[in-house]
């Protein structure tokens, strides 16, 4: 083969295989995931007025959120005194939903 021709057809094989391939492969389907999680629910994890919540809080409303649907990464919970009798607290919930 020629020099020339051949050095052509490296030169085109190397641009063509570098830009076909994208630099981010999960761009698309993070972009997409991150659209479709976007509706927020909250809720009050079950169990009521306690006096333990601190460290059990977040497990519940993971566990919680998981039957209810939630986007994975999205569950946060939060220890409220809200309604409850003074050093007594309940856990509430939020997580984003497609």
């Amino acid at each position: 083969m020629q020099p020339k021709i051949l050095l052509a057809l490296l030169t085109t094989l190397l641009v063509t295989t570098t830009t076909a391939v994208p630099a981010d492969f999960e761009s698309p389907a993070l972009d997409l995931e991150k659209r479709a999680c976007k509706n927020v629910e909250k809720w009050e994890a079950s169990g009521g007025c306690k006096t333990s919540w601190a460290g059990r809080c977040t497990t519940a409303c993971k566990g919680e959120g998981w039957d209810r649907g939630c986007c994975q990464g999205t569950v946060v919970g939060t220890i409220s005194s809200s309604h409850c009798f003074v050093g007594w607290n309940v856990c509430k919930c939020n997580c984003n939903k497609s």
